[in-house]
């Protein structure tokens, strides 16, 4: 708005505008973040378009997307995008509830801060699957759930809040105040906030010990002899927050690593991906055992073995 002025009309915007405006954007954003402004200007000025708002549509040539090698090359630089087995469960053993059960969901059956957010009672059985449409696109998904994922999700539950919307009052999580924990403001200003990513990211900072891998809180001191932990104390203790890592990470952890059951479509119904081809227009279902497979290929990924799972559970 500062940039182009309040009062510029929309379809008196030049190419020179648009350009000044990528530049301005560029300054402050990666290219990935920078693609995703990008886009969605470009929709907002075609809808504007096309809704008969504006006359003429705008020319959108100056604000270019990234180039694909642009984007790689990022990718390459910060890593992948990814959270090991080890660094999930040293996130398991220090989240209280009711992130334990959300860390538990991002991982079990990919499920996204907004997929959380949203999460109704009535979507979740307490035999071991969760039948949720993704929010975001209506997409059908089942998901078999892990025996811990279950009982985290029990534990969330038992001491959920009131809501403070009854319209509210059907959802997993509420925060301490009864509210969702994303929330979209369509207002006179348009706000985001999203308390998961808040309280995900605190985690991230923590303190990991060299040593043992543990994060370290109050609660949780001592694992190893050398991570006795101080708040003055400067170790050079690494933390498991870098560029690119945020609670949504979790859902290419489950892509990644239930892919490798080597059953795709099977992944991509846990997921909540559709894929615009004929098999899928023509397959009107996907066996349990099939979905069952994915989701045990990343709790073993992640807890090994059944019995060392078992006895992991005690830790998570």
């Amino acid at each position: 708005m500062e940039l182009l002025g309040r009062q510029t009309r929309v379809d008196a915007l030049t190419p020179t505008d648009l350009e000044k405006l990528r530049a301005a954007l560029a300054k402050d954003r990666g290219p990935v973040a920078l693609a995703m402004d990008i886009r969605v200007t470009r929709m907002v000025l075609k809808y504007a378009y096309d809704a008969g708002l504006i006359d003429r549509p705008v020319r959108v040539a100056m604000l270019k997307q990234p180039s694909r090698r642009v984007l790689r090359e990022y990718r390459q630089r910060n890593g992948q995008r990814m959270l090991e087995a080890d660094e999930i469960r040293a996130l398991l053993v220090v989240a209280k509830q009711p992130m334990k059960a959300m860390v538990l969901l991002g991982v079990n059956g990919g499920l996204g801060n907004t997929d959380i957010a949203c999460l109704p009672k009535s979507a979740f059985n307490p035999n071991g699957w969760l039948n949720y449409p993704r929010p975001k696109t209506a997409v059908d998904r089942r998901i078999p759930l892990w025996p811990e994922t279950v009982k985290a999700l029990q534990e969330a539950i038992a001491v959920r809040p009131e809501p403070d919307n009854p319209a509210d009052g059907d959802l997993v999580f509420l925060t301490r105040s009864g509210r969702r924990w994303v929330e979209h403001s369509r207002g006179e200003k348009r706000t985001w906030k999203d308390a998961i990513g808040l309280e995900f990211g605190k985690l991230l900072r923590l303190p990991r010990c060299p040593a043992c891998g543990a994060l370290q809180t109050r609660q949780h001191v001592e694992k190893c002899s050398a991570c006795e932990w101080g708040q003055t104390i400067d170790r050079g203790w690494g933390k498991l927050h870098r560029p690119g890592i945020n609670f949504y990470v979790l859902r290419h952890v489950c892509e990644t690593i239930g892919g490798e059951n080597g059953d795709q479509v099977a992944t991509d119904y846990v997921m909540g991906h559709v894929r615009n081809d004929m098999a899928s227009l023509y397959r009107e279902r996907i066996s349990d055992d099939r979905l069952r497979r994915v989701t045990e290929h990343v709790r073993q990924w992640l807890f090994g073995a059944d019995d060392d799972a078992e006895a992991g559970n005690d830790d998570v």
